[in-house]
């Protein structure tokens, strides 16, 4: 929500329109969320992976998953 709105006064401040601003701030909503999803997931990977001993096993874990 606060990406989305700063993305949104940006564009206002930059001169840009409302319809701009609009788009603006919903690109940048957007990509925040993707970030901080695959932030999240990231953690998780590494955890599972921390979680596993054994080379082969890691391997596969690293591989597939």
């Amino acid at each position: 929500m606060r990406a989305g709105l700063a993305g949104a006064g940006s564009s206002l401040v930059g001169g840009g329109d409302l319809s701009s601003a609009v788009g603006t701030g919903i690109a940048s909503a957007g990509f925040s969320d993707a970030v901080a999803g695959e932030a999240e997931a990231s953690r998780k990977r590494r955890a599972k992976l921390d979680a596993t001993t054994g080379f082969w096993r890691r391997m596969w874990v690293r591989i597939v998953g």
